[in-house]
């Protein structure tokens, strides 16, 4: 597939075929339709720290759509205890999409398994993603580098849509249809940056992948050791191996090369 046929329109739907190439397989049974909303009530949740930011998308929804935010999250306390809600709230009658800010409460990364500091939205959705099968999640981002969207669709994260924030409301509207019927959502604009990231990482091993999303995720050496299971100095051997591999020095040039 060229990649101009991701690039029309101001919005792009990936379809099953499309996204398996692009992430992983892990969206081959929620693209068969499982989980499709209509008929049922459209439910909204939304994790957003900035109270303008949190009511500006709740009253465009009510204003401009048939979705509803049902659900909101504003502080780490409340982030968890909504986490715990959408446990038994959506299900597949009744499902929930939920839009996580990926720069949520830093604070709330500590309160999570394996919580990763600056972007406690990854470990939000991941949460979800774990506890919560029927809740559907779209991150929105200042951040529009190929690694975030790469991080965020991943099978470690779980989400089923990325926009970002310089977009309008309307363009958040089209990745809540999109993902209400099973669809993954990715702004056009973001697609070439993700397959530039897809092609770096298409040269490390399983391992070495592992340490460079770590690394997008803003943990430290120290913390991507413990999380693997291995010693500092095991880490910087095998970034040394990653930098030698693309051609840079250091973790900030990595950092770079991927877009941030």
């Amino acid at each position: 597939m060229k990649n101009r046929e991701l690039m029309q329109g101001v919005w792009c739907v990936l379809t099953r075929d499309k996204i398996a190439f692009l992430v992983d397989n892990r969206f081959e049974t929620s693209l068969k339709g499982e989980g499709v909303m209509s008929g049922y009530e459209k439910r909204l949740a939304i994790f957003e720290d900035h109270a303008l930011m949190r009511d500006g998308i709740t009253t465009w929804f009510a204003t401009n759509s048939d979705w509803r935010v049902m659900f909101s999250a504003g502080t780490v306390e409340e982030a968890q205890e909504l986490i715990a809600t959408l446990e038994h709230e959506a299900t597949q009658e009744k499902p929930v999409i939920a839009l996580v800010d990926i720069s949520f409460k830093q604070e709330m990364s500590a309160t999570l398994p394996n919580g990763s500091e600056g972007h406690a939205g990854f470990d939000i959705v991941r949460e979800l993603s774990a506890r919560s099968p029927h809740t559907k999640c779209i991150m929105y981002s200042s951040y529009s580098s190929g690694s975030f969207v790469e991080c965020a669709l991943s099978k470690k994260v779980g989400a089923m849509g990325y926009v970002s924030k310089s977009s309008d409301e309307s363009e958040l509207l089209r990745a809540v249809e999109a993902v209400a019927t099973g669809e993954v959502y990715v702004e056009s604009h973001l697609i070439s940056k993700m397959l530039e990231t897809q092609r770096i990482m298409s040269v490390f091993t399983k391992k070495e992948r592992k340490i460079v999303e770590g690394i997008v995720l803003g943990d430290s050496t120290a913390e991507i050791a413990e999380k693997l299971g291995v010693s500092r100095s095991t880490i910087e051997n095998h970034l040394s191996h990653i930098y030698d591999k693309i051609g840079i020095k250091s973790k900030e040039a990595l950092i770079a090369c991927l877009g941030q």
